[in-house]
C-alpha cells in the first residue's frame, strides 16, 4: 500500500514539475521576446545565426546561456554526488529563485540576460527531475515525451499489453501536463505580464507539497523496513 502511494505521488510530483517545465516555457517566449530558455536547440541555433550575421555582442550573450545551462547542470550533479542534499526540494527552491530573479532584473537590458536565471532553473530541473514510475522523461520540454506516448500506443494497439498501454498512458499525460503548464504561461505573461511569474512560483508550491508528502511515505516505508529486516533484504 504504502509503495503503491509512493509512485503515485512520484508520477504526480513529474507531472507537475512538467506541467512547471511547460509554464517556464511560454513564460520565456512571450515575456521575453520569443526566446526559449529551457532547451539549447534554439539558443545554438541562434547563436550560429548570430555569428554567421557578424554580430558579436549577441553572439556574446548566446553563449553565456550556453556556458550556464552548461554549469548548473554540472553544479547540479556535483551537489548531488557530494553533498546528497534532497535534491527535488532544492530544485524547487532553485526554480523559484530563478523565477522571482528573472522578474526584477530590469527591463533595459538585453532579454536574453533576463532570461539567465529561466536557463539556470531548466538546467537544474532537467537534472534532478528526469523521470518517474520506471519511466525515463525530461520535465522542461515534450519532444521526446511525445515520440514516446505515439509508440507506446502504437505498440499497446498492436500487441495489447498491459505495461505498454500504463507506459502510453504516463506519457501521455507527460506530454498533457506540459501543454497545460504552456498555456498557463502563455495566458498569465500575456494578460499580466512579468508578474505572470507568480502563477508559476503557485506551481512550484504545490510541488512542494506533494514532494513533503512523497517523502513522509518514503519515511514511513523506510522505518517498516527497519523493524523488519526480512522484509528490507528480500527488497
Amino acid at each position: 500500500m504504502e509503495q503503491t502511494q509512493k509512485v503515485k505521488l512520484e508520477k504526480l510530483l513529474h507531472y507537475n514539475m512538467t506541467c512547471i517545465g511547460g509554464f517556464m516555457g511560454t513564460c520565456a517566449i512571450c515575456g521575453f521576446e520569443g526566446n526559449f530558455a529551457s532547451a539549447q536547440t534554439g539558443n545554438i541555433m541562434s547563436l550560429t545565426k548570430e555569428l554567421v550575421g557578424g554580430d558579436l555582442f549577441q553572439v556574446s550573450l548566446r553563449l553565456g546561456a550556453l556556458i550556464l545551462f552548461c554549469l548548473s547542470m554540472a553544479v547540479s550533479f556535483l551537489i548531488k554526488r557530494f553533498l546528497k542534499p534532497d535534491m527535488e526540494r532544492l530544485s524547487l527552491m532553485v526554480d523559484g529563485g530563478c523565477l522571482l530573479l528573472s522578474l526584477t532584473l530590469p527591463e533595459g537590458i538585453p532579454a536574453i540576460i533576463r532570461l539567465y536565471p529561466v536557463f539556470i532553473a531548466s538546467s537544474f530541473q532537467w537534472g534532478t527531475f528526469s523521470g518517474a514510475g520506471g519511466y525515463n522523461s525530461a520535465s522542461i520540454f515534450t519532444t521526446n515525451n511525445l515520440k514516446q506516448c505515439v509508440l507506446s500506443w502504437t505498440q499497446y494497439v498492436l500487441d495489447r499489453e498491459e505495461a505498454m498501454l500504463d507506459r502510453a498512458w504516463f506519457y501521455t499525460w507527460t506530454v498533457t501536463s506540459f501543454i497545460t503548464g504552456a498555456v498557463t504561461g502563455c495566458i498569465s505573461m500575456l494578460d499580466m505580464g512579468n508578474k505572470g511569474i507568480f502563477i508559476g512560483l503557485a506551481m512550484i508550491l504545490l510541488a512542494e507539497l506533494i514532494c513533503r508528502r512523497k517523502n513522509k511515505y518514503i519515511r514511513r516505508e523506510q522505518d517498516q523496513m527497519d523493524k523488519n529486516p526480512r522484509q528490507a533484504a528480500a527488497l
